[in-house]
């Protein structure tokens, strides 16, 4: 816990950095002064898309199979050029 929360940096949607303004960290038991609670039987529910995930991986795939084909197609070309 911090003596001023809301003096915390921000540093992206869930990540907070100490400043001179929000004090040193302190530790506490759960439920003491403000602390959280903690329920070991609750789930954290994910962020993850797994279908869009899973969409961005075959795009990665088909475009790096595409980029293979041009690189072997250059290499066929070049290797002609250099035969003639």
């Amino acid at each position: 816990m911090f003596p001023a929360q809301v003096e915390l940096s921000t540093q992206g949607k869930n990540i907070f950095v100490e400043t001179a303004g929000s004090g040193a960290s302190t530790f506490t038991s759960p439920e003491l002064g403000g602390a959280g609670k903690i329920i070991p039987e609750s789930l954290e529910s994910s962020n993850t898309d797994f279908a869009e995930e899973f969409d961005q991986l075959i795009l990665a795939q088909q475009i790096f199979q595409a980029n293979a084909r041009v690189v072997s197609t250059s290499n066929e070309i070049l290797e002609a050029l250099t035969s003639i």
